[in-house]
């Protein structure tokens, strides 16, 4: 053999026989392919219609309460000066 034909002989890949290839690899792509794919449209949904973050402020807001007392605030702070 010359030295053209092992240089061939060396960068040829050797798969060892009776290997298999792992199918949970090929199983977990498929998980992580589909996760990102569910992730993105959430997303882009939440960006197009923002119903979630409506129905969090909603869930928010039923529990505030108020109340009005007879006369004026005494903690009411007012400007010194200006267009008030």
């Amino acid at each position: 053999m010359d030295a053209l034909e092992q240089m061939a002989v060396m960068n040829v890949a050797v798969i060892p026989v009776g290997r298999r290839p792992h199918p949970w690899r090929w199983v977990a792509a498929g998980v992580c392919l589909a996760a990102a794919a569910a992730l993105t449209y959430v997303v882009a949904e939440e960006l197009h219609s923002s119903r979630w973050q409506a129905n969090w402020l909603v869930v928010r807001a039923q529990a505030l309460r108020f109340e009005t007392r007879p006369g004026a605030n005494p903690a009411l702070r007012v400007p010194a000066h200006g267009p008030f």
